[in-house]
Order: C-alpha cells, then structure tokens, then sequence
C-alpha cells in the first residue's frame, strides 16, 4: 500500500486548519470560515495526491519552504478559486446594466472616451463575454459610435486560459438565449464546441490580478465594476476595503453590481445605492 493511501482518510486537524487559513488569507485575502474546513481538505488531497506529498504538514512546508514552493502554491490556487459561473448569470442585473448603457454611451460620446466594463474574478469568461454581448447590442440598437471594451481580472492561471480561448462547449452555450446565441457564436466543425465571434473577442481583455493588488491598477473612469459573488469570500473590514477601492475607479454616473448581500455595512459618500430593482448596485454620484 502507498504512503498516500495510508493518510488520505486523514482529518485536517485544527491546528493545520488554521494554519493553511491564515497561508490563504495573508496570501490571497480570502477568508476561510470553519464551514469551508472541507473545501480547503478536498483541494488540498486532490493537488496532494497528485504530487505524493503523504500529510498535510509535508506539503505545508513544500508550498512555504521548498525552491519550487510558488509554482506549487499557483496550482493549489487554481483548485481553491476557480469558481462556477454560466452566461446570463444574473438576469436582473444584466437588465438594469442595460437600462443604463444608453446613458453612458451618451456620456461616452460627448467625452469622446469608450465605455469601459470590468468584471472582477471572471473566472473562465462567461461573465465578461455576456457583458460585451449585452454592450453590442444597445451600442447597435442605438446607432452609437462610442467603442467599448470589457476587461476581465482574475487570480487564476488556468480560468483566465480559458477565458481568453473564449471556446465553450455545447453544455456552457446552451446556457445563452438564442438571439445572442446566433449573433455571437460560431460553431466548430462537430457541434461539440462553440467559438465566441470575433466580433465580441476583439472588445473583450484578461488579465491576471490578485484583489488584494488593486492599487497597483490603471483601471479608471469605468462606467461598469461588476463583481459578484467574490467577495463572500472575505472578512467584512477586507470587502469594505476593497469596495472603496472600486468605487474610486467609476466614472459619474458609472455602476458598482454586486452580489445580494455582499456590501451590508458598507457606505461610500461618492457612490447612491440603487433601490427599487432586484440588483446589489450602487451609482457614482455626479459630485
């Protein structure tokens, strides 16, 4: 029997537990809650089993102490990250985004500056391909010439890959309604895999960021900062940190979407939370 296989039923105890959180947490900023303790084990015995390591503490010190140790913790990163997403996520906001659009092409127009969109933790795309999909059209329906362009952040490698690649097969397609279906995506030879147009790749950018980092950004006068579902994974001081941060990097009149709940306790002088729609959002005010 392998080294492995007599300490894979293992229990991560506490003080392991605790140990590998604050690696995370100093790290990455994401917080591990005790309710996670099963998450941060099942990735820790996939990325284990692959490379041998025969505990918990062996691979500790292999990820904080050995040569290698950084391109070991980047894999491990990718297994804790890579979070679920689909297209057309969140209807009601994407309904509100839409509601707005016009008015930051106007804006756009007589400022003679495109709109910028930004979606933070992307993950593999769907995200940012929807938003540009959604762009195009009011920018058609509208008759604007003011461009646009979506840029999309995350911590991982491996997701921002596929991002880029922009390629989904027919389970992640099915995910888009049929008029945007047929507009912006250009099936491969056997039906398995479908392409985002052209079209909407050449508006869309990826980047690799840590959250953490945004000070070291050039990102500025964004209409769009869309960030779902990310910051749950934070202590509250940590997101109002970083929803600040944000809400410095929108344009007047510009919109910060969030996830349901995300923003309770926060407040920023320069931004009006949005009341009255089924969407977490705030809106630069003017002045």
């Amino acid at each position: 029997m392998s080294k492995w296989a007599l300490s894979e039923g293992e229990e991560l105890a506490d003080q392991q537990f605790d140990l590998w959180r604050t690696l995370i947490e100093d790290r990455t900023g994401i917080y591990l809650s005790d309710e996670r303790r099963s998450l941060l084990k099942a990735s820790l015995n996939s990325r284990m089993r692959e490379v041998r390591s025969p505990d918990y503490d062996e691979y500790y010190d292999r990820v904080t102490k050995e040569a290698f140790g950084h391109q070991e913790w980047l894999k491990l990163l990718e297994r804790l990250t890579v979070r679920e997403t689909r297209f057309f996520r969140d209807p009601s906001a994407l309904d509100y985004i839409k509601d707005c659009a016009v008015q930051w092409f106007q804006s756009s127009e007589q400022a003679s500056e495109p709109v910028g969109a930004w979606s933070v933790g992307c993950s593999t795309g769907e995200e940012v391909y929807s938003l540009a999909m959604l762009l195009n059209e009011v920018q058609a329906e509208n008759g604007f010439n003011s461009s646009f362009s979506v840029l999309g952040t995350d911590i991982s490698d491996e997701a921002l890959a596929k991002a880029q690649a922009g390629c989904y097969n027919a389970r992640r397609a099915d995910q888009v309604p049929e008029a945007f279906f047929s507009r912006y995506f250009v099936c491969n030879s056997d039906d398995s895999e479908y392409q985002i147009h052209p079209q909407i790749k050449s508006r869309t950018l990826f980047e690799k960021l840590n959250i953490l980092e945004l000070s070291r950004t050039t990102y500025n006068r964004l209409s769009l900062i869309y960030c779902q579902n990310v910051l749950i994974y934070f202590r509250q001081a940590t997101r109002h940190f970083i929803l600040n941060q944000l809400a410095e990097r929108l344009r007047p009149a510009g919109v910060l979407v969030l996830g349901m709940g995300e923003a309770v306790g926060w407040q920023n002088a320069a931004l009006q939370p949005i009341v009255g729609r089924e969407v977490a959002a705030f809106v630069r005010r003017s002045t």
